[in-house]
């Protein structure tokens, strides 16, 4: 299914340029067409993650409250490789690169206040695709569709404390890149028409990743586990700032 939707937005991309020259193009047509920057926050279930360190939880005798990660936020920054205005809808290609991290810890406890767990999930990751619009005042857009293909990466930190002070700490990271895509809609408020805009996106997401791995080879879930780091749709949101350089 992702080497179909692929293969589909680069059918997209050049039954679309193919016609630029014959159609009467907006701002940054012929390349560059700007750069945004923004903040995202994503609700996604990994559920493996959550499963696993509570499972630690209980082989320490820690019953009383539970991890979950459950929401994570992030900036994002990105360029709009460009953008081609018809005479009722235009097309944009784009690239990103998403920051996503959550912490999760459990409440403090002992003399020295430390928490007896703290961790933090990572998951960035690059993202390509391409949206199609119409205008619909002389200030709004509709992104009718967006969809693109992500590369994923993720890393874990948990961090033991034992009493009185004895430390722990894991690191597990995905070391191969994981392929997922994303569909999703929107609308754009021209602040300044081709140069400053706000955009608002909503997205289904999906991505899997199997296990995590740390410098020694060891798996997260462990080698036969039946679990998954990320295996479930999610939905994410963007509000963003476009800067547009019209060549």
């Amino acid at each position: 299914m992702i080497k179909v939707s692929g293969y589909f937005f680069l059918l997209m991309f050049i039954l679309f340029a193919g016609k630029l020259s014959a159609q009467t193009c907006g701002f940054g047509c012929l390349g560059l067409s700007g750069f945004y920057g923004g903040y995202s926050v994503y609700s996604y279930k990994p559920d493996g993650v959550n499963a696993r360190l509570n499972e630690i939880l209980q082989q320490l005798n820690h019953t009383s409250s539970k991890i979950k990660f459950d929401q994570t936020e992030g900036f994002r920054i990105g360029a709009n490789i460009f953008r081609a205005q018809f005479d009722h809808y235009f097309l944009t290609a784009k690239g990103y690169y998403q920051f996503y991290k959550e912490k999760q810890s459990l409440p403090k406890r002992g003399a020295n206040g430390n928490s007896l767990l703290r961790s933090t999930l990572e998951l960035n990751h690059w993202g390509i695709g391409i949206d199609l619009g119409i205008p619909v005042f002389s200030f709004l857009d509709w992104k009718i569709v967006e969809g693109g293909i992500t590369f994923y990466t993720a890393d874990l930190q948990n961090e033991f404390n034992f009493e009185p002070d004895l430390k722990e700490t894991q690191k597990y990271s995905y070391t191969d890149v994981n392929v997922g895509y994303y569909l999703g809609t929107g609308i754009i408020i021209e602040l300044i028409p081709d140069y400053i805009s706000i955009e608002g996106s909503a997205f289904y997401n999906m991505v899997s990743i199997k296990d995590l791995v740390d410098d020694r080879s060891n798996f997260f879930l462990g080698e036969n586990s039946d679990l998954k780091i990320l295996d479930k749709a999610s939905i994410s949101g963007t509000v963003q700032l476009n800067i547009g350089v019209p060549l």
